[in-house]
């Protein structure tokens, strides 16, 4: 057996770059009943909301996971059940902005640049903040 860059090597290929098929920011012309502005506009909105969403799941995972003292279980539960809403929730609005010809936002890194819940330890409280607001009153 020989190594390399060989096809059919168990070696990862690095520094590879794929072909741009359309750049996030942008949509396609589908043919959908609404104009270009419109679906631009709701393409950036859901973008948004998605960004919120996903950061929320992964509020809900860390939560589930610090998870300590006598209700530990019950808690355990319930942060879990929200977590899965939330991961439904992101599959959902991610499907919607590429039904409109847009691009979902995916990299964790662009979600953080454009969602509107605040790092913890920044205004409004962070993680706890944005938890207790997710939960409702």
């Amino acid at each position: 057996m020989t190594t390399g860059t060989r096809h059919g090597s168990s070696q990862p290929r690095l520094h590879q770059t794929g072909e741009i098929i359309q750049k996030y920011g942008t949509v396609k012309q589908f043919p959908l009943g609404l104009s270009y502005e419109a679906r631009m506009y709701s393409c950036q909105r859901l973008n948004k909301i998605l960004a919120d969403t996903q950061i929320l799941y992964g509020l809900y995972k860390k939560h589930h996971w610090l998870m300590r003292g006598a209700t530990f279980y019950q808690l355990h539960l319930v942060l879990d059940k929200h977590a899965g809403e939330q991961l439904a929730l992101v599959d959902t609005l991610a499907e919607r902005a590429q039904t409109l010809g847009g691009v979902a936002v995916g990299d964790p890194r662009h979600v953080a640049e454009i969602t509107s819940i605040p790092p913890p330890g920044r205004r409004g409280g962070g993680a706890s903040h944005a938890l207790a607001t997710a939960a409702g009153p």
